[in-house]
């Protein structure tokens, strides 16, 4: 048999083994040299164990596969059935997951509500002489809003303000309010009887008399309005309304009365920031009923309801609202005006609040506010002396 070295292999006695003999009959006549190797025997031991050896790598290989089979047979199952791995807890684990599903799903229940209830849709009211959040209700004994002008008597209309009045001045005030200037009796009855009389003094001072069309010879009182300056949401957005409020009543002549109200965004009344001398009419509780607090008609109709322009900008309580960057107020209104905001307003008179326009009205009333004295004491100890220049910083 021809070897690697191009040697032949014979047996002792000089012959060839038979499996060899076609193998020499192709390659004996290429062979250069003849070397005949005694008591050596190729045989067919030496074939069956190299077929042997080849079998045994096949079935090697064939296992190799076949356990590479196996393995993707199990990834196949646990990719599409993860409940195989461990069939024995398989129903304790079904278990468990559905018991933590519906904790889950009753916990963001609940704490959705809480937070629905509590904070949005009940808009909670904090009492001046309690330090919880009460619920921002109106009962009908509270509030029984009749007034019908045909139907009641000029003379004893103050008693649908405020039926405990005994001076005759607050008398005087409430009628001069409901009938000369047509104010809503659920807007002055959120009034005390000294911020009335406030009212009745800064409106007198501001009302004309003019020509009385059915009399020629007399005059006839023209109110110049009140503009009710509801303010809401954090301090930035309340002084933000506030100073572009302010700048509309003073350009239109209009008295101003601020509601400024203690809740869940701003535990802090006006007076507790701001101190007394800037002058300001400020309710610090407006316990109305459900937006449009105001009706026209209904079970408690209030006729001066048709001489006040009543606007809501929050988007809880006024879904079908004007976007406060689209509305402007204009001259088509009635001269009592009530402006529920957290925004800027936009109107001829205040023009802006960007502070790289400080001379504008909205920004120039903002600066006459003056603190309450705690919080003047307590900025001017942080703040370094001789500085011309400051800039003050809202972290939120």
């Amino acid at each position: 048999m021809t070897l690697a070295n191009g040697a032949l292999v014979l047996n002792g006695n000089g012959s060839v083994p038979s499996r060899t003999n076609s193998l020499l009959s192709r390659g004996a006549s290429g062979c250069n040299d003849v070397v005949l190797l005694k008591d050596v025997e190729y045989t067919t031991e030496a074939l069956l164990s190299s077929a042997e050896a080849s079998r045994h790598h096949h079935q090697h290989h064939q296992q190799q596969l076949s356990q590479h089979l196996r393995w993707s047979e199990r990834v196949r199952l646990v990719l599409t059935q993860p409940s195989l791995l461990w069939p024995s807890t398989r129903p304790r684990v079904a278990r468990a997951l559905r018991k933590a599903a519906a904790m889950f799903v009753i916990s963001a229940v609940v704490m959705f509500g809480i937070f629905e209830v509590l904070v949005m849709h009940r808009v909670a009211r904090l009492y001046p002489d309690a330090g919880l959040n009460a619920r921002f209700s109106l009962r009908s004994d509270e509030i029984p809003v009749i007034y019908r002008r045909e139907d009641q008597i000029e003379a004893d209309s103050w008693a649908v303000v405020d039926s405990r009045s005994i001076l005759a001045r607050e008398r005087a005030c409430s009628i001069s309010l409901l009938n000369t200037h047509k104010i809503p009796v659920i807007l002055l009855r959120a009034m005390s009887a000294d911020q009335r009389a406030e009212l009745c003094d800064e409106l007198s001072s501001r009302t004309l008399y003019v020509p009385d069309p059915e009399n020629s010879s007399g005059t006839v009182a023209e109110s110049p309005g009140v503009l009710f300056a509801h303010v809401d949401f954090g301090l930035g957005n309340r002084l933000r309304a506030l100073g572009s409020l302010m700048a509309l009543a003073s350009g239109t002549g209009r008295a101003l009365v601020v509601i400024w109200e203690r809740n869940a965004h701003l535990n802090a009344s006006f007076h507790d920031l701001f101190h007394q001398e800037n002058d300001l009419l400020v309710i610090e509780r407006f316990d109305a009923p459900a937006w449009p607090w105001c009706p026209e008609t209904g079970p408690v109709p209030d006729d001066n309801c048709r001489a006040i322009t009543a606007i809501n900008l929050i988007a809880r309580e006024n879904p079908s609202r004007v976007h406060p960057s689209k509305l402007f107020i204009g001259e088509a209104v009635h001269r009592n005006l009530y402006i529920k905001t957290a925004y800027f307003v936009n109107s001829g008179s205040a023009i802006t609040t960007r502070p790289n326009v400080p001379h504008a009205p909205a920004n120039v009333f903002l600066r006459r506010l003056i603190s309450a004295p705690k919080i003047q004491q307590r900025v001017l100890q942080r703040v370094p002396q001789d500085i011309t220049e400051r800039v003050g910083v809202h972290v939120r």
